[in-house]
């Protein structure tokens, strides 16, 4: 959980904190896809 991970980061000296997000509806999630620059899997070079 969040607490646990926070409480252990601290005892490691670290200035640790939980937040909360909100996510977006779905529709938004598929037209942030569909907007995304194509990965370089899909410009044809090769990759090493």
């Amino acid at each position: 959980s969040v607490a646990v991970l926070v409480r252990y980061l601290r005892e490691l000296g670290l200035d640790a904190q939980g937040f909360s997000t909100e996510y977006g509806d779905e529709e938004d999630d598929a037209a942030a896809k569909t907007e995304s620059a194509p990965g370089p899997e899909s410009t044809g070079e090769a990759s090493s």
